[in-house]
C-alpha cells in the first residue's frame, strides 16, 4: 500500500488521536476513509455541476418568457 505524509493543524490532530482511540480504528484508517468519502462527494458536485449547467443552457436556448417573483404575485395578488 502507498503512503502519504500530511500535516495537520494541532487541534486536528489531537481530534483525530481522540478518535482513533475511541473507536478503536487508525488514524491511517480515519484519513483514508475521510479522503475517500471527500472524494466521492468532489465527483458527485461535479456531476451535479455538469447537469445544472446542461439544464441552464436547454432553459437559456429555448428562448421562453421567464417571470421575476414580483411578477408573479401581481399577477396572482399575492
Amino acid at each position: 500500500m502507498a503512503s502519504l505524509s500530511i500535516s495537520l493543524k494541532p487541534t486536528l490532530l489531537v481530534k483525530l488521536d481522540e478518535c482513533a482511540e475511541k473507536f478503536g480504528y487508525t488514524k491511517s484508517k480515519i484519513a483514508e476513509n475521510a479522503i475517500s468519502r471527500y472524494l466521492e462527494e468532489l465527483e458527485e458536485d461535479r456531476a451535479d455541476y455538469q447537469l445544472a449547467e446542461k439544464a441552464w443552457f436547454d432553459f437559456v436556448s429555448n428562448g421562453e418568457k421567464t417571470y421575476t417573483l414580483t411578477e408573479v404575485e401581481k399577477e396572482f395578488g399575492l
